[in-house]
């Protein structure tokens, strides 16, 4: 998440802080953020049919960072629209090295509160979008708030750990 509870003041402070990198700073919303104030506090990043995501061509590689924020959900979203969006850019460049980049992993990290059934709509939609992109080399996600290194679809998927509270791993359920 960019921020806790999606408030104009948070993405401020967000903004300021931020603006001490001295390199480009890429965001991708999570489950805590909200898609408009976040839009008016960052108004450079594109919105695109509602949704924030976009394509930021680095060097040899291509990420596609996406949008899988159902406000006021835990878990993750992917319409029809957003997976129509990811098939249009992946067709743009087949032979590219592509990274997708997304908040919620649509895994099972052995977090019973935190797990995705890879069986979601969503989840196999996002699946159905990327079949057949052999350009995709692999995955950056978040939500978990721990590092977690699988496969999912064929393809290296690495949860990134938060700069907020850890989650402890428990593999026994809730």
């Amino acid at each position: 998440d960019l921020v806790d509870r999606g408030d104009l003041d948070s993405y401020r402070r967000l903004r300021e802080a931020l603006s001490a990198c001295p390199y480009p700073v890429w965001p991708c919303l999570g489950n805590h953020d909200v898609r408009g104030n976040f839009a008016e506090i960052f108004p450079e990043i594109p919105m695109q049919g509602g949704f924030v995501h976009y394509v930021v061509d680095q060097g040899p590689l291509r990420f596609l960072v996406l949008d899988t924020l159902e406000e006021g959900r835990h878990g993750g979203a992917f319409c029809e629209a957003r997976a129509a969006w990811l098939s249009a850019r992946l067709g743009e460049e087949p032979r590219r090295p592509t990274v997708i980049v997304l908040h919620h992993p649509p895994i099972e990290p052995g977090i019973d509160w935190m797990t995705t059934d890879p069986d979601e709509p969503w989840a196999m939609r996002l699946a159905g979008a990327m079949r057949g992109h052999s350009q995709i080399v692999g995955m950056i996600c978040g939500h978990i708030h721990r590092s977690i290194v699988t496969g999912w679809s064929g393809r290296p998927l690495a949860v990134c750990a938060s700069t907020a509270p850890q989650v402890a791993l428990t593999l026994a359920p809730m």
